[in-house]
């Protein structure tokens, strides 16, 4: 990867309390203006249900986040990864969200009427975009956790989102803790005992 695509915490915009990351300049050139750092995560939010019980069957879980690119870019790929948190740092039980959309013509080809993205196939996510644009807009997320899964509390992990300039985001389980943004769903059925 080279250095376009990495991210890296700005200390302007910390100082301006913003806490948004933002993209690492090449080492040849300075950094972008705080204003034009892309792309961004306003929000990340559970859509209920947030408690799941997969004992009976597979189950569906949806989670919401708000994107922001400059207005000549478009968000094109999320992948959202939830883990279930173990005592000290263990993670176990991987869950992924991750969808691609690379044309406003097809931002609401999984969304239902009520702007809710469908229900997925196993193994797949479904993404809608549930209001906004593709520049600025709240995509919706929808995966299925599997009948059996090990129950407890799954937190939002690792955020990836690529724009359509092939700018990318990636903030880590640290980052979404401090900046209140590791949202979690918790499997509450007795889970596979095999």
């Amino acid at each position: 990867m080279n250095l376009r695509g990495r991210i890296t915490a700005t200390a302007a915009l910390s100082a301006l309390g913003l806490g948004l990351l933002g993209m690492c300049a090449p080492a040849s050139h300075a950094a972008p203006a705080a204003a034009t750092l892309t792309p961004l995560l306003a929000s990340a939010n559970m859509v209920a249900p947030t408690s799941v019980d997969t004992s009976a069957a597979a189950q569906q879980v949806a989670v919401r986040v708000a994107l922001k690119a400059t207005p000549t870019a478009s968000i094109t790929d999320i992948r959202l990864t939830y883990y279930r948190h173990l005592a000290g740092n263990a993670k176990a039980n991987i869950v992924v969200f991750a969808a691609s959309n690379k044309s406003a013509a097809t931002a609401h080809r999984e969304c239902d009427a009520n702007h809710h993205a469908i229900a997925p196939t196993a193994g797949d996510t479904t993404m809608c975009l549930a209001s906004g644009t593709l520049s600025n807009g709240v995509f919706e997320l929808r995966n299925l956790l599997p009948q059996g899964s090990n129950p407890g509390t799954y937190g939002l992990d690792r955020v990836e989102v690529r724009d359509s300039l092939g700018r990318r985001l990636d903030l880590d389980y640290a980052t979404l803790v401090t900046r209140k943004q590791s949202v979690a769903f918790i499997q509450s059925g007795p889970g596979d005992s095999t």
